[in-house]
This record gives structure tokens, C-alpha cells and sequence, in this order.
């Protein structure tokens, strides 16, 4: 017996004081080591009862140093809530840099999902803090089950000593400083997430054939889900289908969404019952056009002609207007459930999708591989992406004169909101190496910047030190990152200094090229220069290469006018007959232009534009990169400039400026410019 005492003691003592013990009801094991190093503001629980009727609150800000307002119908019945200083917390590192006591949140014996926010304040001391602290390294650690994870708030207010930060689930958190190599890699994997996501999951055939198949059952007066679920799944089935989705990639957009609308007829005029379409006939929305659209469509699919079916479907109910409105909305859903996987809530919930979650992790109770589980427990962050994606798609109709979607309209965009997600957790899974090679290469670039110093503000170059966040500046040093390869098409790093490679370039090169680009005050004619000396490459293209017809735009971001010309200005008309009460109205739309580029040399050529209200040809100059395009009609004098950018698949895209002067400079019109091909 003295035996197993001795050993007993000596593995407490080996393992520096710590104990294991069960959370949550003996579902959890936890190592929790004993902290002396902060003190106990809440020593007895305050508890609170959660209804659906008011938001619940507990803690004080100047007594207790935290707030908790947890929102009504967080959970689906009354429920009481505790909140605690814990005596122990688990492992040792969270308390190195405590600005306040950690806390201990909890509603029952099991972790939960919350269907609304939670709210966490957390007051600390300003005058405690490290010299030099930013107000980006303050962030909330929160405890997942076996390590310390770290969020980042959504306000901090360093005067006032307020950090505070929303979740959807209870744990236990700690207000900390986070040190910058945390905050690095927090956002390179964020940025390698999107990057890699971006680039393989914005598959626009799916998206597009989504929005088309559903708006145009919607047309037919056809709403229910399972309908337009089959309808999905036969034409993605289809051998026509792959053709398609390869023409969204060679970006023939238009051409393809006509060819989706087609092949989307037919399968409708396959799977959709007779029944169903004389109530179709009942319900379908539209003048008698559509009516007899739709009925002469019934009638050939039930003779079983669903060729015929499917072109009355595709080129007149699936019109050209619906697919270009289609197309904005499918465009629009997409970027932002990319943008989503920045949230933290949704890379959690990936988590627990593939890795599978016993109720500590962010409140997950999963096995892995469970999309339905996941999307279920998902609650207040699911309804947050979904309230998100019918808000984008009723703004996408309002300007295109279309109705609001109607409550069963809005149920087919839930319904599409998690097929998308599901479909993007499977391909994610499948992407995992390709994150892991984007991160450790972005790694390697910002231990590069790091070693030479590029985020100190007295060493690193004047262009960057502009008061700039340290995320800021990753994501300006990024984006340099990115131009360089491109520029030198070379896509890959090297830690090999001073050798030119093929394929990769040197990580002292991109350095060196970030030092020049970011110099005052020329510092992007050093950097031209450098890639010129170090490479022999100039950073824009011989001006054959944009030889061609370009869809472009322009964009009015300002009009000036001066206060004489205002004063000359009666019943709303200038002087000039310029009218000013229309000045609002034509700031910040695009107005879509098509053109050609016709060189007749190196340096310069001739400017068509393309269509009935073109306009007439002009001549252009070609310097560094840049077309410009003088202007002149009427009493309107000016200048157009397309930049050349080069595109990660080698291709150009043009973007510039407009300036115009009118009435002798007073009336000024700025704009932007976009162009591709």
C-alpha cells in the first residue's frame, strides 16, 4: 500500500501539480492545472434564468470587470445560466498575459449551441499593459477541448479598457494579449482559406445553374423544394453539363448561362408531372405571354417533345433578362460564402464536420463526417448566413425590377444555403493540402518581411508605415507578394539567395522588391526598374499584347462643381445647360463600355468603341503600361487610363482613371475604369 501511495505522489509531482477531474457530467476528460495568478472576481456563481421574452444579463462591468447578455431564444426553452471565476483553468499558457480573471460560462451539465449571440464584455486596466500594446493584440483565448484557441473581438476600446467579442456558445474565456506571431498565423490561415477556397470552390456552373433552375420554376409558379432538387440533380448528371461548366471557366459566361437555361428546360420538362404543371398554369406569375409560355411548354412535354419543351422553357421563360439576374445573384452568393469562412463560427464548424466533436469543441456534439448534424447544431450562426444570402438576393431583384422573394421563395434560398455549404465542406476536405502548402508558403514570405524588419515603423520603408494595423500591413505585404509573382510569373519561393530560378523566386527578392515598391516618394518606378535590372522583365505587357476588343466600364466616383457655376444655375439647369439635380443620380453606377484597341506601333494606336452609341475613334498613347485616351466634345475636356495589370493565368486586365473638365473647369467629373477580355 505505501508502494502505490509513493508512486501516486511521485507522478503528481512529475506532473507539476495537476489533476484530472470530469467536466460536464463525466463527458469530457480535462487536464486542469491550479492558477494562483489572477484574482477571483466572481467567487459564487451569479445565475440568471434564459427566456424567449428578454435578453438575459449577468455580471457588472465596474463590480464583477465582465457583462454577459445572452439573447432572448437562445435556447429553445427556459434555461438557467452560471457564471463563475473558475479556481482552476486548463494548462498553463492562457495566463501569461491576462489583462482580466478568466470566466466559466455555463447552462446545464452539457455544452450547447446558442440559436442567438452572446455578448461578452470584459473590462481591464489600460495603465497595466506593455508598452507599446496594440489594440490588435488584444483578443479573447477560449478553451475547445484540448487547446487554447484565440478570437479575435469585435470592438476594443483601449481608453476605456473594454474588450468585447460574440459567440454562440458558452466555454470558459480569457481575456489576454496576444502575441503577433499568433495574430501571423491566425491570418495566414484565414488568407490561405480564402485563396485556396476562392480559386476551387467558386465553381459558377453549380451557382448559376442553382439560381436558373430555381427562378425559373419560380416563373412557372413551381415552389417546391423536392421539384427543384430533382431538377438540380439531372442536370448536373448530365453529359452536357461538363461542356458547360468548362465554358464558366474560359469565362464565356453569357453563352453558358443560355446553355444551362436550355439543358435546365429539359430536365424540367422530364421530371415536373402533368399535375403539376396545370397548377403551374394557375399560379405563374407574369403577363399571358408567360401564360401561353408555359401552357404550349405542357403540352409538348406531355406529347414527350422535351426538346421542343425545354427551348420554350429556356429561351422565353428562362429569359435573358432572369439569367443575367441569375448570374448577379449566383456571383454575389458566392463571394460571400467565401467571405463566411473568415468567420470564425463557420471554420469551427468545418472542424467538427471533419473532425468529428464530443461537446466541448465550440459546443459540438458530431461525428465526424456529419453535414446535417453539423448544419443542425450550426443554429444562430446558420440563421445569420442565411438572413445574410436573402438579403443579397432581394437586393440583386430590386435592381432588376423584381419582385421580393416571397417566405416559400426564401425556404428554396435556405434550402440552396446548405446544399452550398454541404458542398463546400466536402470540397475543403479535399483541399486540405493544398491549404497547408498555401500556409507554410505564406509563412516562409512573413518570416522573410519579419527578419527584415518590413512591420518596424522606423526600419521598414516609409510607404508602409501610413498607421497601418499589424494585419493591415500583412495583408498590404500580401498583396505585393502576389504582384511580384505574377509579374515575374514565377509562383513558388525559395530560401536560395542570390540565384534566378526558372519556377520559384527567392525570398530576398520579394523582399528587396517590397523594400523599392514601398519607398517615398517613387517607389513604384524603383521597383519597375528592379524587376528590370534583376530579372529582364518589364512590369507590363508590349502594347500587341492588348491588341483586341475589351467589355469594360466606367465608374463616376465625383463631380465637382463650382460654387460659381452653381450660382449661374436656374430651375435646376447650369448656364451651360449642364443639370445639376442629376449629379446624385449618375455617382457611383458603372456604365458598361465596349471598345478596341488597335496599335499601329509600340507606343500607340486607336481607340474604338464598339456598339451604336460607341462614338467615334481616337487615337491613344501607350507609356509604362498605361493607355491614355484623350477626350474632347462639347465644352467637356479630359482623359481616360487603362493600366495594364497582369492576371495570375497570365491574361491582362485594364484599370485606370477617368478625368474631365467641363464649362472650362467648372464642373470637374472623376471616375474609374475596368476593362477585360
Amino acid at each position: 500500500m505505501k508502494k502505490v501511495i509513493v508512486i501516486i505522489l511521485v507522478m503528481l509531482i512529475v506532473a507539476g501539480g495537476g489533476f484530472v477531474y470530469w467536466k460536464f457530467g463525466g463527458n469530457v476528460k480535462e487536464e486542469v492545472t491550479k492558477k494562483e495568478s489572477y484574482k477571483i472576481n466572481i467567487a459564487e456563481p451569479i445565475k440568471v434564468t434564459a427566456t424567449n421574452k428578454a435578453d438575459a444579463k449577468l455580471g457588472d462591468l465596474e463590480k464583477d470587470k465582465i457583462a454577459i447578455i445572452v439573447g432572448k431564444g437562445a435556447f429553445e426553452s427556459t434555461q438557467e445560466i452560471s457564471l463563475i471565476t473558475p479556481k482552476d483553468i486548463p494548462e498553463a499558457e492562457v495566463d501569461s498575459k491576462l489583462v482580466n480573471s478568466p470566466i466559466e460560462i455555463s447552462a446545464g451539465e452539457k455544452p450547447v449551441r446558442l440559436n442567438e449571440k452572446t455578448t461578452i464584455s470584459f473590462k481591464f486596466d489600460p495603465a497595466t499593459l506593455p508598452k507599446g500594446t496594440g489594440a490588435h493584440q488584444m483578443q479573447v483565448a477560449y478553451y475547445s477541448g484540448d487547446k487554447w484557441e484565440y478570437i479575435k473581438p469585435t470592438s476594443v476600446d483601449m481608453e476605456k479598457g473594454l474588450m468585447t467579442f460574440e459567440t454562440y456558445h458558452f466555454s470558459w474565456y480569457a481575456p489576454k494579449i496576444s502575441d503577433e506571431t499568433k495574430i501571423a498565423e491566425k491570418w495566414i490561415h484565414s488568407q490561405s482559406l480564402d485563396k485556396v477556397m476562392r480559386d476551387g470552390v467558386n465553381d459558377a456552373s453549380s451557382r448559376v445553374t442553382d439560381q436558373i433552375i430555381g427562378m425559373t420554376l419560380e416563373k412557372m409558379g413551381i415552389t417546391d423544394a423536392e421539384t427543384q432538387k430533382k431538377v438540380m440533380e439531372k442536370v448536373a448528371g448530365a453529359e452536357k453539363y461538363k461542356e458547360i461548366a468548362d465554358l464558366y471557366k474560359s469565362g464565356d459566361t453569357e453563352g453558358a448561362s443560355q446553355k444551362i437555361a436550355i439543358l435546365a428546360g429539359e430536365k424540367i420538362a422530364e421530371i415536373v408531372p402533368d399535375s403539376v404543371w396545370k397548377g403551374a398554369l394557375e399560379k405563374v406569375t407574369g403577363g399571358t405571354d408567360d401564360i401561353a409560355k408555359v401552357a404550349q411548354a405542357a403540352g409538348y412535354a406531355a406529347e414527350g417533345k422535351y426538346k421542343d419543351a425545354a427551348k420554350i422553357i429556356g429561351e422565353n421563360i428562362a429569359d435573358k433578362f432572369l439569367i443575367t439576374t441569375a448570374g448577379k445573384i449566383a456571383v454575389e452568393a458566392v463571394n460571400g460564402q467565401i467571405d463566411s469562412w473568415k468567420n470564425e463560427e463557420v471554420d469551427a464548424a468545418y472542424s467538427a464536420y471533419k473532425n468529428g466533436a464530443n461537446g466541448r469543441f465550440w459546443g459540438y456534439s458530431v461525428d465526424k463526417g456529419d453535414f446535417n448534424g453539423v448544419w443542425d447544431q450550426m443554429r444562430g450562426i446558420r440563421r445569420q448566413l442565411e438572413i445574410e444570402a436573402i438579403k443579397k438576393e432581394n437586393e440583386t431583384r430590386q435592381e432588376a425590377g423584381m419582385p421580393m422573394l416571397s417566405e416559400k421563395e426564401a425556404d428554396l434560398v435556405r434550402d440552396r444555403i446548405k446544399i452550398a455549404y454541404q458542398r463546400q465542406f466536402a470540397e475543403r476536405d479535399k483541399r486540405e493540402e493544398a491549404i497547408k502548402k498555401e500556409e507554410e508558403k505564406l509563412k516562409q514570405i512573413f518570416d522573410a518581411y519579419k527578419k527584415a524588419d518590413m512591420f518596424s515603423s522606423s526600419l521598414g520603408p516609409q510607404g508602409l508605415d501610413k498607421g497601418f494595423g499589424y494585419e493591415e500591413k500583412m495583408a498590404v505585404l500580401n498583396h505585393f507578394a502576389q504582384k511580384i509573382m505574377q509579374d515575374t510569373n514565377r509562383f513558388e519561393v525559395s530560401d536560395k539567395e542570390g540565384l534566378i530560378m526558372e519556377t520559384k523566386i527567392s525570398l530576398s527578392d520579394v523582399v528587396a522588391g517590397a523594400r523599392a515598391y514601398f519607398s517615398e516618394p517613387d517607389g513604384k518606378k524603383k521597383y519597375e526598374e528592379y524587376i528590370k535590372n534583376r530579372f529582364g522583365i518589364l512590369p507590363y505587357p508590349p502594347l500587341k499584347d492588348l491588341s483586341g476588343t475589351w467589355d469594360g466600364s466606367i465608374t463616376i466616383t465625383d463631380v465637382i462643381v463650382s460654387d460659381e457655376y452653381r450660382a449661374l444655375a436656374k430651375d435646376g439647369k447650369g448656364a451651360e445647360g449642364c443639370d445639376l439635380t442629376k449629379i446624385d443620380e449618375i455617382k457611383g453606377k458603372a456604365n458598361p463600355m465596349k471598345f478596341e484597341i488597335k496599335p499601329d506601333g509600340e507606343n500607340g494606336g486607336m481607340f474604338v468603341p464598339v456598339g451604336e452609341d460607341g462614338g467615334k475613334a481616337v487615337p491613344f498613347t501607350y507609356k509604362d503600361g498605361a493607355i491614355e485616351i484623350p477626350m474632347s466634345q462639347d465644352k467637356a475636356e479630359g482623359k481616360i487610363t487603362f493600366k495594364a495589370e497582369k492576371q495570375p493565368n497570365g491574361k491582362f486586365k485594364l484599370g485606370g482613371e477617368m478625368n474631365v473638365d467641363y464649362a472650362g473647369g467648372q464642373i470637374k467629373i472623376k471616375g474609374s475604369t475596368t476593362a477585360q477580355r
